[in-house]
């Protein structure tokens, strides 16, 4: 085995170790919570704030049923009762992490947040950041199979 091929296998099983510690502190979803969860975040991304019972119908759910599910969630924001943000994704001017889709606008919690959106909303992303260090714009296109564009190629994210 080469010294590249051992350097790669060491860099696959640390990229291993790093999803799996990343993955751990998300919760495992019981099926009623999946299909509300992914039913809120396309809700959330038409750009406006979402009622309880807007959301129950969508998903199929008691209204009740919903009602426990999100009081079992950290991470979801109300305004005037209704939900106006999600486990990463808000229509409300928040961060400097601005997505654009199908003619909406929307914003990221952060710069993770960005990379799994595309897959649950099933459509690309428009992102439109800032570099923290340099104030550069930063803009990436992200569809649910990956990254495809981003401007300037030299931008990274790391997570602290």
């Amino acid at each position: 085995m080469s010294e590249s091929d051992r350097e790669q296998l060491l860099n696959d099983d640390q990229a291993a170790q790093l999803a799996e510690k990343i993955l751990a502190v998300f919760p495992t979803l019981e099926p009623d919570a999946r299909r509300a969860g992914v039913v809120l975040y396309r809700l959330l991304s038409k750009g406006e704030p979402v009622a309880r019972e807007q959301l129950a119908e969508a998903a199929g759910l008691a209204l009740q049923r919903v009602e426990e599910i999100l009081e079992g969630w950290p991470g979801v924001f109300y305004e005037e009762d209704k939900i106006i943000g999600f486990w990463g994704l808000t229509p409300r001017p928040f961060s400097k992490h601005q997505l654009s889709f199908d003619g909406r606008a929307g914003y990221a919690w952060c710069a993770w947040d960005s990379l799994f959106l595309p897959e649950i909303l099933g459509h690309p992303l428009e992102v439109n950041s800032v570099d923290p260090e340099t104030g550069q714009e930063i803009r990436l296109t992200v569809t649910p199979d990956g990254v495809t564009q981003v401007a300037p190629a030299s931008a990274v994210m790391s997570i602290l």
